[in-house]
């Protein structure tokens, strides 16, 4: 979701365009195909994949999210999500924490959902981006309006990598995340991708205070 905000910022799409396909997204996910989520903690990504492999044999399973090195989000049928948990218990991972959502998401049980956001993007104005994005289908840099317009729908049922997406920034030189917005999820798991790097949250008045504080004693 936060996408959007990014979006918007480099003028990519309208602020009016943006409540839009929000709400077009969010109302198309919540009627897609029901499924489940796991997060899997303290299991190598390459280890998750191999499991999930495994798992497939009784539905479909996929990674929505590579939230950390440490922290990677499965996604998928109900059935295959269990199996897939009791695989990477048996692994080793340190915990295994089913999701309480409501569908699949980032998962190919989304595909119908994505087709029908395809026809309602088609019809929104969308522009060359004034400022890059990186998308976090693929945590590239991007700034072609036909990008972002695949780029908007493959979001709906591919993986977010959000990992690799700081971890991109910190290699071109970026080393100060602000999170903004309530709560500081991101901003915990920026910590533990970019450990250098200086990371803040706002969700009020006072973070703000503390933010600008933070860089005026720099």
């Amino acid at each position: 979701l936060g996408e959007y905000g990014a979006l918007y910022t480099a003028n990519v799409i309208s602020l009016d365009d943006a409540i839009r396909l929000i709400g077009k997204r969010g109302e198309l996910m919540a009627s897609a195909k029901s499924g489940s989520m796991s997060a899997i903690l303290g299991l190598d990504e390459s280890k998750i994949k191999e499991l999930l492999k495994e798992a497939s044999s009784s539905g479909t399973v996929t990674v929505a999210n590579y939230n950390t090195p440490d922290q990677t989000v499965i996604t998928g049928e109900e059935n295959a999500v269990l199996k897939a948990n009791e695989l990477c218990s048996a692994a080793g991972a340190k915990r295994v924490v089913p999701l309480a959502v409501s569908g699949a998401f980032h998962s190919p049980l989304m595909k119908e959902a994505s087709e029908s956001y395809s026809e309602f993007v088609s019809n929104v104005q969308i522009n060359d981006a004034e400022i890059p994005v990186v998308t976090n289908v693929d945590a590239k840099l991007t700034t072609d309006r036909n990008e972002f317009k695949t780029k908007m729908v493959e979001q709906i049922y591919s993986s977010v990598y959000w990992t690799q997406t700081i971890q991109y920034l910190v290699d071109q030189g970026v080393d100060t995340f602000i999170e903004i917005g309530p709560g500081k999820v991101l901003a915990g798991m920026n910590k533990k991708i970019a450990k250098e790097a200086k990371t803040f949250n706002i969700c009020d008045s006072q973070s703000i205070e503390n933010v600008i504080s933070a860089f005026i004693s720099q």
